[in-house]
């Protein structure tokens, strides 16, 4: 028994050198992503009246260049671009008069080689107009 004790020993200590804990760690990461799916699914969010409302209350002269959604948070971290300082408050102003936008904060201001405002725009929304 103390050799096949030693020898169940030796062959979990092998697996356990075989495993690759970053694939481990990336098939954790996909698992909470898919949960996340689940929960949008569960409720029916309906992801393109987003699109539709950030493509309505966006002034001409600002552009998103990222967008990060979570959902089950209800928020939204939008990278903007502004031709300056003035439109980007109009911006923000636009989306804290709309009832969809429950909260607004805005951080990382800073000029880019053009003259341009770049700014993150961290947005709570209210999830009741992405439903049926």
């Amino acid at each position: 028994m103390i050799e096949e004790k030693a020898d169940l020993e030796n062959q979990l200590t092998e697996l356990t050198n075989q495993r690759n804990l970053e694939l481990e760690a990336d098939f954790m990461e996909l698992k909470n992503g898919i949960e996340d799916l689940k929960k949008v699914l569960k409720n029916r969010l309906y992801p393109s009246k987003l699109f539709e409302m950030l493509e309505e209350l966006t002034l001409p002269q600002v552009q998103f260049t990222g967008l990060d959604t979570d959902f089950p948070q209800a928020k939204l971290t939008l990278e903007a671009e502004a031709v300056d300082y003035t439109t980007l408050a109009k911006q923000m102003i636009v989306f804290e008069e709309d009832e969809r936008i429950e909260k607004i904060g805005l951080s990382e201001v800073g000029l880019d080689l053009t003259g341009r405002v770049n700014s993150t725009l961290n947005i709570e929304i209210n999830l009741d107009f992405l439903r049926p």
